[in-house]
């Protein structure tokens, strides 16, 4: 009876985390685009709710709502910003262990070669990190509440 070649049972352990950590990282990615499209959804409504009734006292609870979700949404993206990098992380060292023990597959050489030469075709988005544009836009309906707010107290 011929048997395949088995991995060693470390490449096996860790390819089993990479799995993980790659499943927690896609969670956390899922998480914040949930609570941002909860977010705008909620901003949406308080907005159209203070242009169809117009900028009267009784809008203040509902700017102020505005400003806390902005607020909440930059926090929690910072939050989940800092678990990805956490997870991503571990991963690296994964990869760096990887290439220790399968030296022949040349992991972590194809990784960087890969890694240059999206960094070659995308310079100027490669800079941009994905967490700032989430954060930009909790920062906008922050923002928007403030003016809500300001609109409503000019009245």
């Amino acid at each position: 009876m011929i048997k395949e070649p088995a991995l060693p049972e470390d490449s096996e352990v860790l390819l089993f985390f990479c799995g993980q950590y790659w499943d927690e990282i896609r969670h956390t990615e899922n998480q914040r685009a949930m609570l941002t499209n909860l977010i705008i959804l909620i901003a949406s409504g308080v907005l159209g709710l203070s242009f169809q009734q117009g900028m009267t006292r009784t809008i203040i609870p509902l700017a102020v709502l505005m400003i806390i979700l902005g607020l909440f949404g930059v926090i929690t993206t910072m939050k989940l910003y800092e678990r990805y990098m956490f997870l991503q992380t571990r991963l690296d060292c994964f990869y760096e262990h990887i290439d220790v023990l399968h030296p022949k597959a040349h992991f972590k050489t194809l990784k960087d070669k890969a890694d240059t030469n999206h960094k070659r075709k995308f310079p100027v988005l490669d800079k941009i990190r994905v967490h700032w544009l989430w954060l930009l836009i909790h920062g906008i309906i922050s923002v928007a509440g403030v003016i809500l707010l300001m609109l409503t107290y000019g009245k």
